[in-house]
């Protein structure tokens, strides 16, 4: 009979069990502080081990389970990291924290219902959470459910009272929504919270003034001008609304109070206002106001970088080009960090006849901003009237690729530069790169005139497809009846097709305008020869010599007819 051997169960004293317990409990701590330790300098990698072995000594603790979710999203793991912040959720299902991490990870996952759902969650437990409320709100407006984000700032409010950064955020959302009444409302209570500030004042203000709400718009910004005694823009607008009511002396007397210059204010100060007055519809009134407030930049601080723009604006708008060339490389020396500086500067030096200067100062700026396209276009067009036409094709090139890459040209500018561009082509001598351009630049702009000119007269020349180039001609002379370049074409094509008594009739019209050059006399002096009036066409000859004494044609013209 066999021996049977009973299994025996070893008893553990409870005192033991305890002991046992304790050791776990005080390893699985200290792991779990190890891991928090490399978390905090940056090493969840190496934190995560510590973690995972604290895990499996107290699988039930939440804030462990936290931890590893927080070094796996750290680590971009952000499905494993969801799964742990899952387990520490339910295991402390009372504390805000874990419901706020699966949340956020839920965020970070671009799963924005499902981190709504559980805001949701927590709020039932906890309705008053304002950290969630908030970013409630902030995920219903990212949403685009602008009614939802409301409600949840509406609760917001109710938890914690009215806060200004919640109440800004609702006049947006109100504003979105075009909630006119409740934004105002809101705007109102913004007033009462913060009396200090005058920025709610003049939001408000903003929209008395459009709801035809006159006499209180007025008085909130008398109380702006109190806070913000140097705002020149509330002073404008606080003028308007006076004059507008009929109290012109009012009006007058508010607007006084931007010609008086305290002498303490900072030159930043002086520089807002001047700015606001630049951008106002009171500019031309207030030009005296606004050379004062510069002039006095300027003599405290030289070098104030903003005065010397708008000093060089002011200049270039006046025809004063030399000066405000001067004050804008001025500026450029104390920031060259503006593109549309560049380009004023280049600008100002091209209209005031120095295109060698817009040129040097428009490739000054390239080598900052290489693909800046009104910088390319400029240099093009400085380099071909400073002589150099090899150089402006390749920047009018190059503004055409770049403007066409990025979108920057409609099709009235890439007709206009196409334009240029076939110019400058006919100009070396290259007539069927010039007629592909002015072709191109027909199709963007059927009514770009200086395309359809110059096709036109490039057709005439090689005596071909002459009937085309008369609709051309006479389209060009339709949209620019006084260009006597425009004018002159036309009795160019007039006269290759053998109508002469036309072509002396709109050559010498463009004689009439006044700008006619050396080519349109010579024209006029070989139709009259062709009419068998030899002594007018020697006149005219004469005169186009006497406007270009290097003109070979007229000269041969003279000696040929002796």
């Amino acid at each position: 009979m066999g021996l049977m051997v009973r299994a025996v169960v070893p008893v553990v004293p409870a005192a033991a069990q305890e002991a046992s317990d304790a050791r776990v409990e005080a390893r699985a701590q200290m792991l779990f502080i190890r891991g928090l330790t490399k978390l905090q300098i940056d090493e969840p990698e190496a934190a995560i081990p510590s973690f995972a072995e604290a895990h499996k000594l107290a699988p039930e603790q939440a804030a462990v389970l936290s931890a590893l979710a927080e070094a796996h999203a750290a680590l971009e793991d952000v499905e494993t990291a969801q799964f742990y912040a899952l387990q520490a959720r339910e295991a402390a299902p009372s504390n805000p924290a874990y419901h706020r991490q699966v949340a956020a990870l839920y965020r970070q996952q671009r799963q924005p219902q499902q981190a709504l759902a559980a805001y949701e969650r927590l709020l039932v437990r906890m309705p008053n959470d304002t950290a969630a409320l908030r970013d409630v709100a902030a995920l219903h407006t990212a949403l685009g459910s602008y009614h939802e984000a409301l409600k949840a700032y509406e609760r917001l409010n109710a938890a914690q009272g009215p806060r200004a950064g919640v109440l800004y955020q609702m006049v947006q959302l109100h504003q979105e929504l075009g909630q006119r009444r409740l934004l105002m409302e809101r705007l109102e209570t913004l007033t009462r919270l913060e009396p200090e500030d005058p920025e709610p004042r003049r939001l408000l203000a903003e929209y008395r003034r459009e709801a035809g709400q006159t006499q209180e718009a007025i008085k909130l910004l008398e109380e702006v001008r109190v806070l913000a005694p140097s705002d020149a823009e509330v002073v404008l607008t606080l003028s308007d609304l006076y004059a507008a009511q009929g109290d012109l002396e009012q009006s007058e007397a508010v607007l006084a109070a931007l010609h008086n210059i305290p002498e303490n204010a900072s030159v930043e100060t002086l520089a807002d206002r001047a700015a606001t007055l630049l951008s106002s519809g009171q500019r031309a009134k207030e030009a005296d106001t606004i050379e004062a407030l510069l002039s006095t930049i300027l003599t405290r601080q030289p070098d104030h970088y903003r005065a010397l723009v708008m000093q060089g604006q002011l200049r270039f708008e006046r025809g004063a080009y030399a000066e405000a060339a001067s004050l804008l490389a001025r500026a450029l020396q104390e920031n060259p960090r503006e593109v549309e500086v560049w380009f004023q500067a280049a600008l100002a030096h091209l209209e005031g006849g120095s295109p060698a200067d817009a040129a040097a100062t428009a490739e000054e700026g390239l080598v900052l901003f290489p693909g800046a396209f009104i910088l390319l276009r400029l240099a093009g067009y400085s380099h071909l009237q400073a002589g150099r036409p090899g150089r402006a094709l390749g920047r009018l090139t190059d503004a055409l690729d770049r403007g066409e890459r990025t979108g920057a040209l409609d099709a009235t500018e890439r007709a206009a530069l196409l334009a240029t561009v076939g110019g400058v082509h006919a100009q070396q001598g290259d007539t069927s790169a010039a007629e592909a351009a002015y072709r191109d630049a027909i199709d963007a702009d059927p009514s770009n005139a200086t395309a359809l000119n110059n096709y036109a007269y490039s057709l005439a020349e090689r005596e071909a497809q002459l009937q085309d180039a008369l609709a051309m001609a006479q389209q060009a002379v339709d949209l620019a009846p006084r260009r006597a370049a425009f004018l002159d074409t036309l009795g160019w094509v007039h006269y290759k097709l053998g109508n002469l008594y036309d072509a002396r009739t709109w050559i010498e019209r463009a004689v009439e305008t006044g700008d006619a050059s050396a080519a349109v006399y010579e024209h006029l002096g070989d139709v009259l020869q062709a009419l068998d009036l030899p002594e007018q066409a020697r006149t005219q000859w004469q005169k186009a010599l006497e406007r270009d004494p290097d003109r070979a044609s007229a000269r041969e013209r003279l000696r040929s007819s002796d």
